[in-house]
């Protein structure tokens, strides 16, 4: 179910797709174990439930962080603060750089179901600004657009 849920596989994708989820989240607050950055398993436990003793005592060692990870998790709050307060240009220019199918034609699904429309652009709240082969131009999200079976990809 996670792996559906985060769009991830692998036990590493899902774990680092869920501290993305959890600092990204609309919560006041969110709070991370270091035993889920350091992805350790069952040996960083730090309780075992319905077990009165030896729990509480789990003590992360010296050099245990790998010299990238504290850069890693500042990089991470740094965007979801920008998000928060609105100071996205750096990023959107970067998602714009890197957006594929600016350019190309796409497959819009739907309940309704599908349509052709050309990327023309991405807008200030990260959608895709498309165009319907009637003229229309319209914003998509996530979820909303394929690539599948267009210009040699498998459908």
């Amino acid at each position: 179910f996670a792996e559906r849920y985060l769009g991830a596989s692998g036990r590493e994708n899902v774990r680092r797709a869920l501290l993305r989820c959890g600092m990204g989240s609309t919560a006041e607050l969110f709070v991370a174990q270091m035993q889920d950055y350091l992805a350790l398993g069952s040996e960083g436990r730090i309780n075992v439930p319905g077990v009165a003793a030896g729990n509480w005592r789990w003590r992360m060692a010296p050099g245990a962080a790998a010299a990238g990870l504290a850069a890693e998790i500042r990089a991470l709050d740094r965007l979801y603060r920008a998000l928060e307060t609105g100071d996205t240009a750096a990023y959107l220019a970067d998602y714009r750089r890197c957006c594929v199918n600016l350019g190309k034609r796409v497959q819009l699904i739907s309940p309704q179901g599908r349509t052709q429309a050309l990327a023309l652009d991405v807008d200030d709240q990260f959608g895709l600004v498309v165009r319907l082969d009637n003229g229309e131009e319209r914003v998509v999200r996530s979820g909303e657009v394929s690539v599948r079976g267009m210009d040699g990809y498998v459908e």
